[in-house]
């Protein structure tokens, strides 16, 4: 049937009407819902129930396309919320058109057999309070709200950084100050200090308990983000970012990543921690590179090893030293050689040795010297040989001896 045009908003008079919604739960999935309007509807359910009030449709902001998925959700409001609106149907009043809601100060609480009420007896959720939010309110509201103590007391002090450990038996100690584990604290929060000031606080809070703050206060501008498991980020107002995560991180990237720190950058790990590198992996450092491990430290590597030392190596190795070379093994010296054994030495090779001296050779023992050789032992000599003892010298043999010479003397 026809709408006759007296009936029309715009035509018969504009009707307005504030309420309270009291159904959210639109079939259609199109934010309609449901308000009892003073003045047009009766507190008695029995005679008005809930689900005879007509559906109202929520009228979205111009940011917002509201159309094919693309905008904001018109899924705001709750249940026990106080809205204003207008009729488009003039007085016969079926056509509701939601304008906005607008806050109060909550009563005794809601009456969930009565109308003009959260028929679920959830709102309001505090009796005889503003419903503008804590946070926005403000100072010692701010601080009383469960966001801000729940990220008091979750605040971090005193977490240990990697530390530089002494390496008395190859280098000179420094002074004991550098030895000490340097600690770091979160920043403490800064509303403790500069709460924010009402109204420059704009906080959007969901009912679960995600929060968005944008706080303008003078010298204590904010942007946080809170989620109700207790995740938050927040930037503080000299540009400080400080990011709390309560679950699991994950990050991926697709394509390439690029960080700078300008200052200094430490990172504590409570657990264990894997760096794996498909690609090569390149690192430089121009001062310093201190490594401890208190365990064991394993290491593979399938390729070559190559190690430039422009300096001195110094290995201090306080118990067992154990390497096993496949192939060759080569090792050049540019200079002198000092080995100094403790204790006894003992070399196995299973086929030949050969040393090529381009000087003298001087070989010195506080004890006893024996050779043994299974097959013939030739000592040859370019030029003179002397065997001498500074006491008696004797040679035996089972077989027969033979001494051959130019010339030989005995006791010339």
């Amino acid at each position: 049937m026809p709408i006759r045009s007296e009936e029309w908003m715009g035509l018969n008079g504009f009707v307005w009407f504030v309420g309270i919604v009291e159904d959210r739960h639109d079939p259609l999935r199109i934010g309609r819902i449901r308000v009892r309007c003073f003045g047009w509807h009766t507190t008695d359910k029995n005679d008005l129930p809930t689900d005879s009030l007509p559906w109202a449709q929520v009228l979205m902001p111009a940011n917002s396309a509201s159309t094919s998925g693309v905008g904001s959700s018109p899924t705001g409001l709750a249940e026990g919320s106080w809205v204003v609106g207008f009729f488009m149907d003039g007085r016969r009043a079926q056509t509701p058109m939601i304008l906005g809601s607008f806050h109060g100060v909550a009563g005794d609480g809601a009456d969930s057999n009565s109308g003009f009420s959260d028929p679920y007896g959830v709102y309001p959720l505090v009796k005889n309070t503003p419903d503008t939010s804590m946070l926005s309110i403000g100072g010692d509201a701010y601080l009383e709200h469960p966001n801000t103590k729940d990220r008091i007391s979750s605040r971090l002090e005193d977490m240990p950084e990697a530390a530089i450990r002494k390496t008395t038996s190859v280098s000179y100690d420094d002074t004991e100050e550098v030895y000490e584990t340097p600690t770091w604290s979160q920043p403490e929060l800064q509303g403790l200090t500069t709460p924010p000031l009402y109204p420059y606080n704009h906080v959007r809070t969901t009912e679960s308990g995600h929060v968005f703050e944008v706080d303008d206060t003078e010298g204590a501008r904010r942007i946080h983000e809170y989620h109700a498991s207790g995740t938050n980020r927040e930037i503080t107002d000299d540009g400080t970012r400080v990011t709390r995560v309560v679950g699991d991180d994950y990050e991926i990237v697709i394509r390439d990543k690029k960080v700078v720190v300008y200052g200094s950058c430490s990172i504590t790990v409570i657990g264990d921690a894997r760096v794996r590198v498909d690609g090569d992996m390149v690192q430089e450092v121009f001062g310093d590179y201190h490594l401890h491990v208190k365990g064991d430290m394993n290491t593979k590597i399938e390729g070559n090893r190559n190690t430039e030392v422009i300096g001195s190596e110094i290995t201090q190795i306080n118990v067992n030293d154990a390497k096993t070379v496949g192939a060759i093994r080569t090792r050049n010296v540019g200079s002198n050689v000092v080995e100094n054994f403790a204790d006894t030495v003992q070399r196995t090779i299973g086929s030949n040795i050969t040393e090529i001296i381009g000087g003298d050779k001087l070989v010195a023992t506080s004890g006893k010297t024996t050779q043994l050789a299974a097959k013939a032992i030739e000592i040859g000599s370019g030029t003179n040989m002397k065997l001498g003892a500074t006491s008696s010298m004797t040679v035996e043999s089972p077989g027969p001896t033979t001494v051959k010479g130019s010339r030989i003397d005995l006791n010339p």
